[in-house]
């Protein structure tokens, strides 16, 4: 009897001991990670998990349980884009100008969505309407979150398609009446001015914190070494459209932005110029437009009778009518042009005036009438300059 109770306790820890067994390899194959034996620990890096499983050390070892792939980490979801005015995904603007959260706050929608309206109305008409303007001047009086967040984007960038309306945006925030907003431009400005004491812009977003934000003679001599590149920048034509139209402005910024409309040849440039010159007072001021004109020629039609006007008007200043007589003399060839410079070499007493006329009649050295008429005159001219100008279109 006693060797049978042994044989049955036996028995009945052996069973146990097969349960305990099971049970625990069960629970390590369903488990969500490894027993740790010891304190917790940085873990190891995971083996790759798609790599084949190495062969059992022996036909007798027990099957392992199929590793448990550690789910991806979760991505967060992407910002929204933001849309620019012609409707096209604009890439977000970097570091500080996004939230802590990466999402654009409402504060920074409702600022893009009225200038995505203001550059569109820009780039319609070249400009922002009075109307349009104050409007924009009293929202941002009435939401001052919003007033904030356009400074801070005003110096960090505007992003997307939003850059051409950085000078109208920093021509608003100056004039409304936030004591908040105006101490806080006038504390990023004098950051910037020291930055801009250092060196010349290298970029175009060096070169629009220059113009917008640096002192009056860093502004003139960024003005004046602008490259032709600089001059299609919208931010940049938009400057010098502003600048020279201002009569808060230097005169000598004033000119150097006037000379430099003068330098981008386009339709839009001249029909500034002609705007300018015929509201311009002082006759400094009329000769500095004229002589940018007259790099228009050709370009605009208006251009050439403008100047014509100009040179028949004995009531200018002589100085106007010489940059008028000078842009003739680059014109295109015409007969109306022609006839003019013939009648200033003809009669005008001032010898500036014929120096450009006959300058400008080189254009016209093959046609034999003008051989003719300036046979004539060289006969009565006194001006050793004229003199040779004639000898050279008459030829040996």
């Amino acid at each position: 009897p006693t060797t049978q109770a042994g044989a049955a306790k036996v028995k009945t820890w052996l069973i146990l001991i097969a349960a305990s067994t099971v049970l625990g390899a069960a629970a390590i194959c369903f488990s969500d990670g490894p027993v740790l034996d010891g304190p917790l620990t940085l873990a190891a890096a995971v083996p790759d998990t798609d790599a084949a499983p190495a062969p059992p050390a022996s036909s007798a070892a027990p099957e392992k349980c199929p590793p448990v792939r550690p789910a991806p980490p979760a991505q967060p979801s992407p910002a929204p884009s933001r849309v620019a005015p012609d409707g096209s995904a604009a890439p977000r603007a970097p570091g500080a100008a996004d939230s802590p959260a990466g999402q654009t706050s409402a504060a920074d929608a409702r600022l893009f969505e009225r200038l995505g309206a203001i550059l569109v109305e820009l780039e319609a008409s070249g400009e922002v309407s009075d109307t349009s303007r104050a409007e924009f001047e009293a929202w941002l009086e009435q939401d001052p979150e919003t007033a904030l967040a356009a400074v801070r984007f005003l110096f960090s960038g505007l992003p997307g398609g939003l850059g051409p309306a950085r000078p109208f945006l920093f021509q608003a925030l100056i004039d409304i009446d936030q004591p908040a907003v105006t101490a806080e431009i006038k504390r990023r400005i004098d950051e910037k001015r020291q930055e801009l004491l250092a060196a010349l812009p290298q970029t175009p977003e060096q070169t629009h914190d220059a113009l917008l934000f640096g002192d009056p003679a860093v502004q003139r001599r960024v003005v004046r070494a602008l490259k032709p590149t600089d001059l299609v920048d919208p931010v940049v034509l938009d400057y010098l459209r502003t600048t020279a139209r201002n009569p808060s402005a230097s005169w000598e910024l004033r000119s150097a932005a006037i000379t430099a409309l003068g330098r981008v040849a386009s339709s839009e440039s001249a029909a500034l110029l002609l705007g300018m010159l015929a509201t311009a007072g002082q006759p400094v001021e009329r000769a500095a437009v004229l002589r940018a004109l007259a790099k228009h020629v050709g370009v605009h039609p208006g251009v050439t009778q403008a100047l014509l006007d100009q040179v028949f008007d004995r009531g200018q200043p002589l100085p106007v009518r010489r940059f008028a007589v000078s842009g003739l003399a680059g014109a295109p060839p015409s007969a109306e042009i022609k006839n003019t410079l013939l009648e200033l070499l003809k009669h005008e007493p001032d010898a500036h005036l014929r120096r450009a006329a006959i300058s400008g009649l080189r254009n016209y050295r093959e046609e034999s009438d003008l051989r003719e008429v300036l046979r004539t005159l060289r006969s009565r001219e006194s001006d050793p300059e004229v003199l040779a100008a004639i000898a050279f279109i008459l030829g040996p």
